[in-house]
């Protein structure tokens, strides 16, 4: 039996989860080209193994071969030429890395993609997926490695404690009978267990929920325990331990489930950590609002981000996590806008197993679970339907959730922040939004100002893209025409850095000379002449009048506040914003 097939339960708990985080298809073959784990929603092949004419066994495994390899377009790459599939390949991109256990290849593992809306996603992403595969492959290799290590450990007590207690998972080893012989340092600190009471019990005196039969508690994949009114989960296995007398006991091998997922989006959010002072801006309104998310990144209330689309409310977000105490811990992001809403209520917060029909056997944890200990944004709530509102409400209020089908409650520590580019404020007038829910959600609200309110920074900005992009490209663009600079101040910019981004990147791409001229713009900028910057009175008054409500909140207290700030009562300023209402 190869050494990944060994560890098959785990490698596909492992590949499922990648799959999940990454969104693309993950596949493990052994070094005899046995496919070992496809991740679930993975397209199941005709036959269990890969071809020996393919790439992995004719370039990857070859002696002194490549670590790494990517196919941008398998069927048709000269390196396919000589695969049985060669101009009849059913990938459209895939990245293969090979898994080594001590400079021995033990097989390889996969993100591949049969979607062609996929195809470009993965390309463009290449070298965080090459990096991130490298590091799972490498994990992988572990693991097979960890499986030898515990498959080959002797009945010497003091070999055996060295060993587990070294081991950054839960480690019980039991004898042939299921009694409990040792529990490693930590489990016993994870789940504060008394030693004493379990040692050389049963098994099931310590996790009832094993069950009573040998074979029974031997095939259990997952455990879910409640210890002083705490749930854990994690996925185990058991590993027989034999001697030149034959089986003499059992390791059980517990993978907390959360550390798994959360390890996930740890590697992949590495490639995203964002700081304040990498965010690009000199504007009066750039600095005075980092000023304002220093003061809070370390307090654990609720944050309500504002600001139109494009302004980069998820930019923020992440600045104010990785900034914070919490920065070792997930940032989990979920558009709620994104997601139908029969299934958003189960991406938030998970289902227990046999819930639904299709349902994972061990059930799923939700957003708001892997995001224990760090941070969640739900992005765009105000798309958040209103029956799922009262049990956000509940969340927040008792820092608890209760995943579909289940009536226990799972405490969790998540800092949440919400964002929207709408005004709750009118949505709650309108009863689209619950005004009990939007009163914790604004515990905190910052506005993320406009571009065209942003001063000099449209120009910082577009010196930065267009070096990014001289460098994507290979060009070396010098800066932009004065022509181009007076259009650019006169745009609207009403999808503001996004939209100012995608230009730059036309821009620079179509261009020829050293600057950019008005014929590299995007059509926008060329189907009808660019309205005027300057705005009337009455225009500039509501700007002031709203700018003055966005500092100090919209509800009746703010707009008091706000009038008194600007000099006139408050009937004026219930008129005034009655009649903006009406006219957007």
């Amino acid at each position: 039996m190869s050494q990944l097939k060994k560890i098959k339960e785990t490698a596909k708990q492992v590949a499922n989860a990648l799959s999940e985080a990454l969104q693309f298809d993950i596949e493990i073959v052994d070094e005899n080209l046995e496919i070992i784990v496809l991740s679930d929603h993975a397209p199941k092949p005709k036959q269990d193994f890969y071809y020996d004419s393919g790439i992995v066994s004719r370039i990857l495994f070859k002696e002194n071969g490549p670590k790494m390899v990517m196919i941008s377009d398998p069927g048709n790459d000269p390196r396919c030429e000589g695969c049985i599939r060669y101009s009849n390949c059913s990938y459209k991109t895939a990245i293969y890395s090979v898994i080594k256990n001590d400079d021995k290849i033990i097989g390889a593992m996969g993100i591949a993609t049969r979607k062609e809306d996929l195809k470009d996603r993965l390309i463009s992403e290449a070298d965080k997926m090459q990096n991130f595969i490298q590091i799972m492959s490498e994990l992988l290799a572990s693991k097979a490695k960890e499986y030898d290590i515990y498959s080959k450990l002797q009945a010497d007590a003091q070999l055996l404690d060295m060993v587990i207690n070294n081991i950054d998972k839960g480690v019980v080893t039991l004898d042939a009978n299921l009694n409990i012989l040792r529990i490693n340092n930590k489990l016993i600190k994870q789940l504060n267990l008394p030693i004493e009471k379990y040692l050389h019990r049963h098994i099931s005196l310590l996790f009832d929920s094993l069950g009573k039969e040998r074979q029974e508690i031997l095939e259990t994949k997952s455990l879910e325990i409640e210890i002083d009114d705490s749930k854990y989960f994690f996925m185990i296995s058991f590993n027989p331990l034999y001697t030149n007398k034959g089986l003499n006991g059992f390791a059980m091998i517990m993978d907390d489930l959360e550390e798994v997922h959360q390890m996930s989006y740890k590697l992949l959010q590495k490639q995203d950590e964002i700081l304040l002072k990498s965010i690009i801006g000199e504007s009066s309104a750039i600095r005075m609002l980092k000023e304002k998310i220093k003061a809070i990144v370390n307090l654990d209330s609720t944050v309500l981000l504002y600001g139109e689309t494009g302004t980069g409310k998820e930019l923020f977000a992440r600045a104010l996590h990785f900034e914070s105490e919490r920065r070792n811990g997930p940032f989990v992001s979920i558009n709620c806008g994104a997601i139908p809403e029969s299934l958003i209520e189960s991406e938030l917060f998970g289902y227990d197993k046999g819930t639904f029909t299709g349902a994972d056997k061990i059930g799923k944890h939700g957003k708001f679970f892997l995001a224990n200990k760090g941070t969640i944004l739900l992005d765009e709530v105000e798309n958040m339907p209103l029956h799922l509102q009262q049990k956000m409400l509940r969340v927040i209020e008792r820092k608890q959730i209760e995943r579909i089908g289940s009536v226990e409650s799972i405490p969790i520590d998540v800092r949440i922040i919400a964002a929207t580019n709408e005004r709750l404020d009118v949505l709650v007038e309108r009863n689209q939004f619950r005004e009990d829910l939007f009163h914790r959600l604004n515990v905190f609200s910052l506005m993320i100002p406009n571009l065209k309110n942003r001063e000099n920074d449209l120009f910082i900005l577009t010196d930065y893209f267009i070096k990014l992009f001289n460098k994507k490209f290979g060009k070396y663009i010098l800066d932009i025409s004065d022509e181009v600079r007076r259009v650019f101040y006169q745009y609207e910019w009403k999808g503001n850095i996004r939209e100012l981004q995608n230009t730059i990147e036309y821009a620079v791409h179509m261009e020829k000379d050293d600057y950019i001229t008005l014929k590299s713009l995007p059509y926008q900028f060329h189907e009808k002449e660019v309205e005027s910057r300057f705005k009337t009175l009455e225009a500039l008054e509501w700007d002031h009048i709203k700018a003055t409500l966005d500092y100090f909140g919209w509800h009746e207290e703010g707009r008091l506040k706000a009038a008194q700030e600007l000099g006139i009562s408050r009937s004026t300023i219930y008129r005034k914003i009655s009649k903006m209402n009406k006219e957007t």
